[in-house]
């Protein structure tokens, strides 16, 4: 079994992260709450250490829930808390 720890590497990579998140800097960066700098030292190939690809995925959660609130969707009271933690 590996261990876990902050910077075991994910699956994801940093087009994968983009196609999740908007697909430029700008726009994933405020989807972030981080800089453009910030995005832009991510490794350019290869797979995003884990707390990076656990940001974007966060990220991309609270994007969906506030498309679905948006469209008139109500989450259940879990999926909320899960959302705000």
């Amino acid at each position: 079994m590996l261990p876990l720890h902050d910077e075991q590497v994910t699956g994801m990579d940093k087009e994968t992260a983009f196609a999740l998140l908007g697909g430029n800097v700008a726009t994933v960066a405020r989807n972030l709450g981080c800089t453009k700098t910030a995005v832009h030292k991510w490794p350019k190939a290869g797979p995003l250490p884990r707390p990076i690809a656990d940001r974007v995925l966060a990220a991309r959660v609270r994007l969906r829930a506030e498309l679905m609130r948006a469209q008139g969707h109500t989450l259940d009271p879990l999926e909320e808390d899960a959302i705000t933690l």
